[in-house]
């Protein structure tokens, strides 16, 4: 009787349950504002903030923008947290810079070592110029960037505005993961960035598509019923 109890769970809860990936817009920034209770909007470490860092109305972007000379920045925060199985992509277009500048995710907070790709700069996953060329490099255009989580690593991936396609492999970190867009300056530093098209994925354990039709769901229920039995029948004999 214990058996068939537990043969009759399994199928019971296969019936009515799945799990699958829900993709979202996170943020297109067509408010006309910052969406406070989707980011956190923070000054670059001890850095003053960059001379703009704003919604973009006319172009439905959040722009960073330091025209003068000198160090400065901005951190943009979501609101949540990360854990394994999500996603999180978006595009950044780099209109212009000079001197030392840059843009790059952190992660937990963390400047993180890299797997896969061989980054001979110290910041890898960075847009930008720091005393020499960064991993992701400075050409003008936008750039494809999807985040990938996983329990104790994150996997970047970018497609520059050449197509190139580089990979980064984040670890020393692990779940739950916050993350964070940093972008500053130096004191010789200027930068022009657009940022848009948030996307967020998860995965969620959502009810079967079968309950959704009543009549169905019912004879499926039959039919998992007289299966059961059937096989309680044919082990007994």
């Amino acid at each position: 009787m214990g058996n068939w109890i537990f043969f009759m769970l399994i199928l019971f809860s296969l019936s009515f349950s799945s799990a699958k990936i829900v993709c979202n817009v996170y943020d297109d920034f067509n408010l006309g504002n910052l969406n406070l209770e989707s980011w956190s909007e923070l000054p670059y470490g001890a850095y003053p903030f960059a001379d703009e860092h704003f919604v973009d109305v006319d172009n439905g972007i959040y722009r960073v923008r330091q025209f003068n000379g000198g160090g400065a920045g901005v951190s943009l925060e979501p609101k949540r947290f990360f854990s394994d199985g999500d996603k999180f992509s978006y595009e950044v277009t780099y209109v212009s810079g000079a001197g030392n500048f840059l843009t790059l995710p952190l992660i937990n907070n963390k400047f993180v070592t890299t797997l896969e790709q061989v980054c001979d700069f110290a910041y890898c996953g960075a847009i930008g110029y720091w005393n020499s060329e960064t991993d992701l490099g400075f050409v003008p255009g936008t750039y494809s960037i999807n985040y990938e989580f996983f329990k104790n690593s994150v996997k970047m991936t970018t497609v520059k505005p050449d197509g190139d396609v580089v990979i980064n492999n984040f670890i020393g970190v692990t779940e739950p993961f916050i993350l964070d867009f940093s972008s500053r300056t130096d004191s010789n530093g200027l930068m022009d960035l657009y940022f848009d098209n948030f996307k967020i994925c998860t995965l969620d354990i959502l009810p079967a598509e079968i309950p959704m039709v009543p009549e169905f769901s019912f004879f499926t229920l039959v039919l998992v019923i007289l299966g059961g039995l059937i096989v309680v029948g044919v082990l007994r004999r």
